[in-house]
């Protein structure tokens, strides 16, 4: 967009506003307007208005779960947001995304348990992707984690993952070496 770029916040808005009222139904305005409060303004409770709404016009569409669920973990307001990101599980379970965002609010809150448990799942379902590879090199910080034999096993299947070619893509010896250490 031309005004972000700009830096033109307030005309920038005024077009969302616009956007908003030409369709109302439309949950990708509420979307774009939130992304803009939070981005732009820094407001994140601002912008859980506006992806709440995107929610309540349609709550079968995931990425307005997922919105909401972010916005209220940017508010540590961490069980509001897990089930934001169980809403997400219960339509599809083998959401990679939202279980990584559950395993990090997880994470934030303490519940170390339930953090592990769902980053296994995702990386149970894609062990290649670089944010599940991320999102286990977090909990490896925590010294509760390292005596878990769950969490022994990722980081030992991890460490011996190779592609198809015979050897670790580069994503992932730049994941290993940033977070294992």
């Amino acid at each position: 967009m031309a005004l972000q770029e700009l830096k033109r916040f307030s005309d920038l808005s005024a077009c969302i506003d616009e956007l908003i009222a030409l369709e109302p139904e439309s949950t990708k305005s509420y979307l774009v307007k939130g992304f803009h409060v939070q981005r732009n303004l820094n407001d994140s409770q601002a912008a859980l208005k506006w992806f709440s709404k995107a929610v309540e016009l349609d709550p079968s569409n995931l990425k307005n779960w997922k919105t909401k669920g972010d916005a209220l973990m940017n508010l540590r307001h961490y069980s509001k947001a897990l089930a934001c990101f169980n809403a997400i599980l219960s339509m599809n379970p083998q959401n990679e995304c939202a279980l990584r965002s559950k395993a990090i609010c997880c994470l934030q809150n303490g519940a170390l348990g339930k953090a592990l448990e769902s980053i296994l799942i995702a990386y149970e379902i894609n062990p290649e992707n670089v944010d599940t590879l991320i999102g286990r090199g977090k909990m490896s910080t925590h010294r509760s984690l390292n005596q878990n034999s769950n969490f022994t096993r990722l980081l030992r299947s991890t460490r011996n993952f190779t592609s198809s070619l015979g050897r670790r893509p580069r994503f992932v010896n730049r994941a290993r070496n940033k977070l294992l250490l």
